[in-house]
């Protein structure tokens, strides 16, 4: 008996899969544990239909994180934060800080975890930093902090 599989199970494959199976594995546990359901000719052409907008959807995802990665490489970015009389900060500047100067300057929307930063950024000066724009595309943007008295 041919099934579409509902959600992923370890032993037999992944949702969205059509597999064939025993009539009692299907009937006994798969269907009734709402695992998979009957492969009919409705269900395999609206799993299909599925498909094809998935795979278009996944397309524009990687379309706009190519067009992110472009606009982000070699950005410079002007930081104006509070300092001492040398060149340390009063408060340091995080990725949440970098997101937020992206958003308000640039008009472009980063989540602060993609910011690659080991530690906040306590110094005036000149910084590059990674930004990751998934499927393992990066970019470095340079950030220019400048002490404001």
């Amino acid at each position: 008996m041919q099934v579409i599989l509902l959600k992923d199970i370890k032993t037999l494959g992944r949702a969205g899969e059509v597999k064939n199976v025993s009539d009692g594995y299907a009937t006994n546990f798969l269907i009734p544990q709402g695992l998979a359901t009957a492969a009919t000719a409705e269900k395999l052409a609206a799993l299909d239909k599925q498909k094809v907008k998935i795979e278009r959807l996944a397309q524009e995802r990687l379309n706009k994180e190519q067009e992110l990665a472009v606009r982000l490489q070699g950005m410079q970015l002007e930081i104006k934060a509070r300092a001492a009389v040398g060149r340390k900060l009063f408060a340091g500047i995080s990725t949440e800080d970098i997101a937020e100067v992206l958003k308000q300057q640039r008009q472009l929307i980063v989540e602060p975890k993609h910011i690659k930063l080991e530690k906040p950024l306590k110094e005036v000066g000149n910084y590059q930093v990674a930004v990751d724009c998934g499927r393992g595309m990066k970019a470095e943007i340079i950030i220019k902090i400048i002490a404001l008295n």
